[in-house]
């Protein structure tokens, strides 16, 4: 990130803002907070949010009634009326706007309640004209439905344009002024300096003047997550947790891996991982890009799908059992040992990652050596018997230098470390647990009695007992890898304290802007 100082005349001000917001690449910050002379910005604020009070009450009115099913309601809605606006409307038209859309709406209102006054009347006097009446009811109220039908999208539109205002607005109280011209600061992405420089340049006609600086050493700069296309859905999974501070390593690219790869052994089977797969690919392409939390779940699901039809290839497992297949490695269930064996090598690799992490960002590089002296020392002593001089050795010196680094504490230390690695124990455990439940309800559903009702009886048991633990392992299997990660790996390495990178930007939800 670079700082970003800039000296904008008045009458270029608006040109400016409009085109920063449209780039989406610079946050502000409080530039009055530096530079104490300067004066607030006029923001109009106070006339946004009655304006916002007026158009939420005509939003509440005009509602179209309409039944939204859960599954709207878990993927968005199917479609999004959008306007496309060759510019955002001022203040003023956006009230002229509503106060047209109001006129309109209380003319309707009153038709109705003059038409509705009168057929009281002439009910109360029995009126033959009755019928008549009643018709030109329906005939308003077909109107006004209408009406609503047609200015409620568009309504939606200018509530945008408004937060959009609002949101500028918010933006203008973090300049300051002086006389006739107006300082801003704020944030850029690095790659992005030299195009924000051309369009301020450019917005203002030769009327601002502009510097990038690098942050200093104790700023925290927010933070902005570049990984490949392929991994940036774990971004939700790392961001959950928090975001690395400004110096530190983002853990996304390992996650995506190891969270990836655990959940593919502890969820081994080719058809269920298939099936899996298909569903989550399902929900991701149903889904709307609003709910781009739900979209990335999804494909990370879908990875995750992939990869247990991978273990499962390795461990012979299709539907438990339902169908045989040659195991390309060993079976779960005939290698227990082997199978909790390979939970706690993980385990060692996975923290040593974590150590090796934090030895990469220059913190507490002592410590962390000596917990991976003590780690892998601990590993070769139990793994290789031909070697147990050395791997006592090692322990021995990372004991050493950890007794010197933490001293008393360095006895809480080692107990952590390993409670750490038997954690890991639940990644062979929840592998053989759901290997025996499948396998158990294909006993259950081969034990099905013969003939026309086992036929019948046979298929719906399964589908309804494979439902059942597809649904339980999807999510304790998710849980608990994602467990292992935020506990375990995470916990040496990575505070989850950066700020996230939020740049000044227009909204768009309801309006395309050219």
């Amino acid at each position: 990130m670079l700082k970003l100082f800039c000296i904008v005349h008045e009458s270029a001000l608006e040109r400016v803002v409009e085109q920063l917001q449209r780039m989406a690449c610079v946050q502000f910050f409080d530039v009055k907070e530096q530079l104490r002379f300067l004066k607030p910005v006029d923001t109009r604020k106070n006339e946004i949010l009655a304006l916002e009070e007026r158009i939420s009450r005509l939003l509440s009115d005009l509602k179209p009634e309409t039944v939204t099913d859960f599954i709207e309601k878990l993927l968005g809605p199917k479609a999004v009326p959008v306007e496309i606006v060759e510019k955002v409307l001022s203040i003023e038209e956006i009230e002229n706007e509503v106060n047209r859309l109001e006129n309109e709406y209380l003319e309707y209102c009153e038709r109705l309640s003059t038409i509705q006054r009168r057929l009281r009347e002439m009910e109360e006097t029995g009126s033959d004209k009755v019928k008549d009446v009643e018709e030109c009811l329906r005939t308003v109220e077909a109107e006004l439905a209408l009406f609503k039908k047609r200015n409620y999208p568009h309504l939606l539109a200018l509530k945008e344009e408004l937060e959009n205002l609002k949101i500028r607005a918010k933006a203008l109280e973090k300049f300051g002024r002086s006389r006739s011209v107006v300082f801003l600061a704020g944030w850029v992405p690095e790659k992005r300096a030299d195009v924000v420089r051309n369009a301020i340049e450019d917005a203002a006609g030769g009327l601002a003047i502009l510097e990038f600086y690098l942050p200093e050493a104790q700023e925290s700069p927010p933070i902005l997550l570049e990984n490949p296309r392929i991994i940036k859905p774990y971004e939700v999974l790392t961001t959950t947790y928090g975001l690395p501070e400004y110096d530190g390593i983002d853990p996304t690219p390992i996650l995506a891996i190891t969270f990836t790869a655990m959940f593919g052994m502890m969820f081994a089977d080719v058809g269920y991982g298939l099936v899996l797969s298909i569903l989550s690919l399902i929900l991701y392409l149903l889904t709307t890009h609003r709910e781009r939390v739900i979209k990335d779940i999804n494909l990370i699901i879908f990875y995750a799908g992939t990869a247990s039809m991978f273990f499962g290839l390795l461990a012979g497992e299709f539907f438990g059992g339902l169908l045989k297949i040659k195991p390309l490695l060993a079976g779960y269930m005939q290698n227990l040992q082997l199978l909790l064996a390979i939970s706690f090598l993980l385990g060692f690799a996975h923290i040593s990652l974590s150590l090796l992490s934090r030895i990469a960002s220059m913190k507490d590089v002592l410590y962390s050596l000596s917990l991976l002296l003590i780690l892998w020392g601990s590993a070769l002593y139990f793994t290789i018997p031909g070697i147990k001089i050395f791997s006592l050795t090692v322990l021995l010196a990372g004991i050493i230098l950890l007794t010197k680094d933490r001293g008393l504490g360095a006895v809480e230390e080692i107990i952590a470390l390993a409670a750490n690695v038997i954690s890991y124990a639940r990644v062979g455990a929840l592998a053989a647990i759901h290997v025996t439940l499948a396998r158990l309800l294909v006993k259950v559903v081969a034990g099905v009695q013969n003939g026309i009702v086992g036929m019948i009886i046979a298929p719906i048991l399964f589908v309804l007992g494979a439902a059942l633990i597809l649904a339980s392992s999807t999510f304790i299997v998710f849980i608990q890898s994602l467990r292992l990660h935020w506990l375990e790996f995470f916990r040496r390495f990575y505070s989850g304290k950066g700020e996230m990178f939020k740049p000044f930007a227009y909204k768009h939800e309801y309006i395309y802007l050219l």
